[in-house]
């Protein structure tokens, strides 16, 4: 952040006493209020250490929770962000999720995290920043700290004798105001080479125990990963659980699920009940996925009668395929299916002949 007037012997001096202290904080963080502790129940390891390549060593690490099992990464962050001294230096652990996403930040009382001209961030400008951390795919990381700086309008500093330029209107949005070169140097660490390196980490650490916690995580980024990426013969050990993700409320979610089910399960009858199970609570097109899949498979009679049950509340091409799979596996229609099948067909007009039709061909195949 350029400046006129001020005493550049003086300002090297100060440069070098910060980068001093910075070096000492980075030793002796763990025993700064605030930093004793990465967040309360949570057992940290070192996972790796990473050069951001500007002089900054991010030492990563994993936090795991009460049961053991992973859960965040964080690293304590102190460095300089401006050349300077009209913004400080910031002092900060970050939080990252198994994926290398942005979680949180938190920054020890003592040293909180301040904009142009020393003044403290309010709350709303943490709220804003949070935001522009979570944005991996921000317009910032296509830009420097000083293209986002308008020398055409000066701001007078109340600090030292000098001046800065003002934000340009163009990135105000992604930007907290008054802290350019600090929202700057943090979304670049943050969202910078550390995140794949944290996920190759993660990669690293998969078994049935984390696959099986991401999955029930409610998290539909972790279910997505897991379902994408999910090796063939780590699938079983895990099949319930992905059975359970069909009912998900997300938009691909139940579809990558049904995708990852193994086909030798589809014919299973005790697999093929489960997923049946949850037909009538499905959204329409994973319904429609769901009769699709089954369309060239054996449906026994615990799969036949949940579908017989939810007749009445299917559309009529749905409907269609239903009385297609009755027709294709008539060996499992039996006695008891042959009554609710009798006992809808008197009741709806409109199916009373396909419900014939089914009822013949099981008279015939006596």
């Amino acid at each position: 952040m350029g400046f006129s007037g001020f005493n550049r012997s003086r300002y090297y001096t100060m440069i070098n006493r910060i980068t001093f202290l910075l070096l000492l904080q980075s030793v002796l963080f763990l025993s700064i209020p605030g930093f004793a502790q990465d967040k309360s129940g949570y057992t940290a390891s070192q996972a790796f250490s990473f050069s951001t390549g500007k002089g900054l060593l991010l030492n990563v690490r994993l936090l795991l929770d009460h049961k053991n099992m992973p859960s965040l990464y964080s690293a304590h962050i102190a460095t300089t962000v401006c050349s300077d001294s009209l913004c400080k230096p910031i002092n900060l652990i970050v939080y990252w999720n198994l994926l290398g996403h942005f979680v949180d930040y938190s920054t020890p009382k003592n040293q909180p995290l301040t904009k142009f001209d020393h003044v403290v961030f309010t709350a709303a400008d943490h709220k804003k920043l949070h935001v522009i951390l979570a944005d991996d795919r921000s317009m910032l990381k296509d830009y420097e700290a000083e293209d986002m700086i308008d020398r055409n309008v000066k701001v007078y500093s109340n600090v030292v004798d000098g001046t800065t330029g003002a934000t340009n209107k163009s990135f105000q949005d992604v930007i907290v105001q008054g802290a350019v070169y600090t929202v700057h140097t943090l979304w670049h660490i943050v969202n910078g080479p550390v995140a794949p390196k944290i996920l190759e980490h993660t990669r690293g650490l998969l078994n049935d125990h984390l696959i099986r916690s991401m999955l029930v995580s409610g998290n539909n980024d972790y279910q997505r990963f897991i379902l994408t990426e999910l090796p063939d013969d780590q699938i079983k050990a895990v099949v319930p659980e992905i059975i359970e993700l069909i009912t998900d409320r997300d938009e691909f979610i139940p579809l990558l699920a049904l995708e990852k089910i193994p086909a030798g399960l589809w014919e299973d009858a005790a697999t093929q009940q489960l997923i049946l199970h949850k037909f009538p609570n499905l959204r329409l097109e994973v319904q429609n996925t769901l009769l699709q899949k089954l369309k060239e498979l054996l449906v026994y009679t615990a799969g036949l009668s949940i579908l017989v049950h939810s007749l009445d509340k299917l559309n009529k091409n749905q409907v269609n395929k239903v009385f297609n799979l009755l027709a294709n596996n008539i060996s499992f229609v039996d006695l008891s299916l042959q009554k609710e099948l009798s006992a809808l067909g008197r009741s709806n007009p409109l199916i009373a002949d396909q419900v014939n039709e089914i009822l013949k061909s099981v008279r015939n195949l006596r």
